[in-house]
């Protein structure tokens, strides 16, 4: 886009010009025609200055940028004598200040050009523009019209005004007033500014409600002045907000290294317990393996026990029965033997007395005493020995019926003392399976609570969308009373810092539950709140807005309760804006309530 343009015109039969570069570019040429609702020049001599701001974007009708300087003369169309005739040239340029000087100058040239376009009577010599022949400036070249310094255009209100300047010497005023039009933000609010010379004009100008400006008042730059004082005074307190905001970010970058070496002690120690956990772990499946083992090895030593037992029974009933069988035969033959006994000896020891009387009786005097009292004594005892014999052989007997009842006692005791190992044996696998069944489920609720530890927001390895996502059915297991008050999982819930971008903090039972930290809205930050009262300054614009009044809160004043919040957090737009809403309803009731302007509560931290 081209940074000036050039034009010439005139009123020969209606309105004809010649123009190139912005005027062309931005379709500036109608705004080149004498606005009669203003001024209508009546007689010759009659000259006014225009200078113009307009649009250059017509979606920012506001955002006058644009200038245009123009002058025009009356002048007689040609062949009639109707007022409200000129000729004249325009210069309008943007973004840069100008060479007032050189610009002027321009514009008397090319005005110069266009006058002889009229004869002495200033009145056009032909009907159109077609003879012209004028050669307008490139309007690629700046030919020293502009300054380095880019122009500024700051209106103090969005009202335009129109303006009316009576001179004494146009053309030799005219710089100087050009550039205070063009710097004095004071008058950066003009739409339309007649500078003149003739007192007709003038007048007739102040009869159209034009605003007249002295020519001093355009060279008073206290309003000027004031403004970039106030904007100095903000970049200053930008400037000093910035340097504490630069302490306070270097505290944390400083406090962050800290709590990076201490999370990285932390990490390894976790790590450490992690790596016990999951060594107890497999310890208990290799405990569980072993127990199964030696249960099923235990069981099989019982049945072996159990047919032994079985066996030895068998045996003791046949035994007992073989017994109870043979007992009368053999007590009827030990009595038959007896009596036979006791007949073949007693004729042998009748007949021995018999001989050891002849025997004494002949052998009295040959045999010596001694050994007559031997063979008497060995007869004497026999009987003796036999009954001896006879008590050996019964108190045999009764041993052996002893030992008979002893085995048929310990037999009924040996069967019970098998059932009962059988039953704690069964019970013992039932323990073994109730015992698996509790570890696994303790390992499944452990692992999930491991996980919360390691994703929460001071975790080692913290991840705010996973600890959500894990927290989630931690929190759903804890709604369904699945935990008790004593469990790691009941206490880790219940002493938690919720924040709101952690939970559904809209679920009112759920957050009374598991979280005290309602006074700052759950945004956990140990600091006092002010007390909650209007501010003037936060007005309610509907929720199509709620994205603008959340960057005011947060950016143009300080202690508001996310001043802390992480940039993961607060990058979060849609996050951020349900909870700012949130918390509006919760300061100021239901936003279906509150009035468009209505000002609003919000809260902040004391300092």
């Amino acid at each position: 886009m081209s940074a000036i343009g050039y034009a010439v015109f005139g009123t020969p039969k209606g309105v004809t010009l010649v123009s190139n570069g912005l005027f062309k570019e931005l379709s500036l040429e109608k705004s080149l025609y004498l606005n009669n609702s203003h001024v209508i020049l009546k007689q010759v001599g009659e000259t006014v200055l225009l200078f113009r701001r307009l649009p250059s974007n017509l979606q920012k009708p506001n955002h006058r940028d644009v200038i245009i300087i123009g002058l025009y003369e009356f002048a007689l169309q040609h062949g009639e004598n109707r007022p409200g005739a000129f000729v004249g040239s325009a210069i309008c340029f943007k973004d840069k200040v100008p060479n007032a000087e050189k610009m002027i100058s321009g514009l008397k040239y090319l005005f110069s050009k266009v006058k002889e376009q009229v004869d002495e009577n200033n009145r056009f010599k032909s009907i159109d523009s077609s003879g012209w022949n004028i050669k307008l400036p490139d309007s690629t070249k700046e030919f020293g019209m502009f300054e380095k310094s880019a122009m500024m255009y700051q209106p103090l209100s969005d009202t335009s005004i129109n303006y009316t300047i009576k001179v004494n010497n146009l053309l030799n005023e005219s710089p100087s007033i050009f550039t205070n039009l063009c710097l004095n933000i004071a008058f950066h609010d003009s739409n339309h500014c007649y500078i003149t010379q003739s007192k007709e004009v003038y007048e007739q100008l102040i009869t159209k409600r034009m605003t007249p400006v002295e020519v001093g008042r355009l060279f008073d730059y206290k309003t000027h002045r004031e403004y970039y004082l106030h904007q100095i005074n903000q970049q200053t307190q930008k400037l000093e907000s910035a340097r504490r905001d630069t302490e306070v970010l270097r505290t944390k970058e400083r406090n962050l290294e800290t709590s990076i070496k201490k999370m990285s002690t932390e990490k390894g120690g976790l790590e450490r317990e992690i790596a016990q956990l999951h060594a107890k772990r497999r310890q208990a499946s290799n405990d569980t393996n072993i127990a199964e083992k030696t249960l099923i090895t235990k069981k099989d030593e019982l049945r072996k026990v159990s047919l032994n037992l079985t066996t030895k029974k068998n045996e003791l009933s046949k035994a007992e029965k073989s017994i109870k069988d043979t007992l009368p035969e053999n007590q009827r033959r030990i009595q038959k033997e007896n009596e036979a006994y006791k007949k073949r000896t007693e004729p042998i020891l009748e007949k021995g007395a018999s001989v050891i009387k002849s025997l004494k009786k002949a052998t009295s005097e040959t045999l010596e005493k001694d050994e007559v009292v031997i063979i008497e004594e060995y007869f004497e005892k026999l009987p003796r020995n036999k009954k001896r014999t006879r008590r050996l052989l019964k108190m045999m007997l009764l041993a052996l019926a002893i030992l008979l009842a002893a085995i048929l006692m310990i037999i009924p005791y040996g069967i019970s003392l098998l059932g009962e190992r059988e039953e704690k044996a069964e019970q013992i696998h039932k323990d073994d399976l109730a015992f698996k069944k509790e570890i696994d489920s303790i390992l499944k609720s452990k692992d999930l609570l491991i996980k919360v530890a390691l994703y929460k927001k001071d975790g080692v390895s913290k991840d705010a969308s996973k600890f959500k996502e894990v927290s989630k059915h931690l929190l759903a297991n804890f709604s369904e009373g699945r935990y008790k008050k004593d469990s790691d999982e009941h206490t880790f819930i219940t002493q938690y810092d919720w924040e709101f971008w952690e939970f559904d903090y809209t679920n009112k039972d759920l957050a009374e539950k598991i979280t005290t930290t309602k006074p700052t809205f759950y945004v956990a930050i140990n600091k006092e709140l002010k007390p909650l009262k209007v501010q003037a300054n936060f007005k309610w614009k509907g929720k199509e807005k709620i994205s603008e009044l959340l960057a005011t809160y947060m950016y143009k004043n300080k202690n508001d309760i996310y001043e802390h919040l992480k940039s993961e957090v607060l990058t979060d737009t849609t996050q951020m804006e349900k909870h700012f809403l949130w918390l509006i309803e919760q300061c100021n009731g239901s936003i279906d309530t509150l009035e468009s302007g209505q000002s609003l509560k919000l809260p902040f931290f004391k300092k």
